[in-house]
């Protein structure tokens, strides 16, 4: 049996600037580990791919890293193979996503092959963050004024299917993402409530939100992770986007951010 995977998602930098984890929902159905790429080119910094692997669901809660696996990326007629600079973690240092250009990340690792393809859509701006105190009469307390509502704020293109993750850091730790359609919404003015019930800011925190405006595949994925549920009788993984995997994805996506420091 399989484990639920603590999906650790390298976002723009090596080791520390971005700390972030996903946890993602797996078949129990599936007996032998897997590997699990986790793979972004972004418009600000350099690409990062994190590969692990799943382990037994009796084994301690570690996700072992993969290391020596042979990682290359590729845009329009230039080809990069990524430095592994720390166990199960290769860096591209010279390329930076371009908006509008497709990418190919191939990967050989543990005797397999895998491969995916993502484009860098048009970049939506993000207009503001609002993060309000609650009052009163809370979801889960009653008085606690350790709890905030965020908002997002941004104008969605007309006639144009865009889709977009929006990823919420605490002090550099990312804590919660969200994935979110034009679906009912083509050409409005958007602002989003990003609900986080378990959200709870200090004085002196440092909030970050990023937006970032990804393909549908890359939606699909992060959408369906949102929505599972551990507690159904057949938990299924997310769909995937990379080819001959079952865990993980690819993707390449526009990347804009806002600090608030709590007061």
């Amino acid at each position: 049996m399989q484990k639920y995977i603590l999906f650790l998602i390298s976002g723009v930098l090596l080791f520390t600037m971005y700390s972030c984890t996903e946890t993602i929902d797996i078949d129990f159905n599936d007996f032998e580990p897997q590997i699990v790429i986790e793979g972004n080119v972004s418009t600000t910094g350099a690409p990062v791919v994190r590969i692990s692997s799943t382990i037994d669901f009796y084994e301690p809660n570690e996700f072992p890293p993969v290391s020596g696996a042979v990682v290359t990326l590729t845009d329009q007629g230039n080809r990069e193979v990524m430095d592994e600079v720390a166990e199960g973690i290769y860096l591209g240092p010279n390329l930076v996503g371009q908006i509008g250009s497709t990418y190919t990340l191939e990967v050989e690792a543990n005797n397999e092959s895998f491969r995916s393809v993502c484009q860098i859509p048009d970049q939506v701006k993000l207009d503001s963050v609002t993060v309000e105190k609650t009052e009163g009469l809370t979801f889960f307390d009653e008085d606690n004024d350790s709890i905030y509502e965020v908002t997002v704020y941004f104008q969605d293109p007309a006639d144009v299917d865009n889709y977009y993750r929006f990823i919420e850091y605490r002090n550099g730790v990312q804590v919660a993402s969200y994935s979110i359609s034009d679906f009912s919404s083509d050409g409005l003015y958007l602002n989003r409530d990003l609900y986080n019930y378990d959200r709870e800011l200090e004085s002196g925190d440092v909030l970050t939100i990023e937006m970032r405006c990804i393909d549908e595949d890359v939606y699909t994925y992060f959408s369906d992770m949102q929505e599972s549920n551990p507690m159904t009788a057949t938990p299924t993984n997310p769909k995937s986007n990379i080819e001959n995997a079952t865990l993980g994805y690819f993707s390449a996506h526009t990347s804009e951010s806002v600090t608030i420091e709590i007061p």
